[in-house]
């Protein structure tokens, strides 16, 4: 008996926990996720609106722009591997990079 009661009184107080949770909680969790779902379909909304205000642009550029980003890069690409030539002959000898390279002097044969 004394069992049965420590367990009925276990069970009351998870029923009165659920009961309050219900009551307390639940509303406020689906009132959030409702706001939350209606925020997200208003930026969705907001997104589709941007796309279709702006897909003749993003056609242009995707159909154009993408092309020409091919040879901006191996034009960069070339540039850099110059700059790096540069870079390392000034490195070796700078003076010989800015004045050029001194030419031997001439010597006469004494005989």
């Amino acid at each position: 008996a004394t069992e049965l009661t420590v367990t009925l009184e276990n069970l009351r107080e998870a029923s009165d926990g659920l009961e309050e949770l219900m009551t307390d909680d639940a509303p406020r969790a689906v009132e959030n996720a409702d706001q939350l779902i209606t925020e997200t379909r208003a930026l969705m909304n907001q997104a589709t609106a941007m796309l279709e205000e702006n897909r003749e642009a993003l056609n242009y550029f995707a159909e154009q722009g993408l092309g020409q980003v091919a040879p901006a890069v191996a034009e960069a690409r070339a540039l850099m591997q110059s700059l790096d030539h540069v870079l390392r002959e000034l490195e070796r000898d700078p003076k010989a990079f800015f004045l050029g390279e001194a030419t031997p002097e001439y010597e006469a044969d004494e005989n």
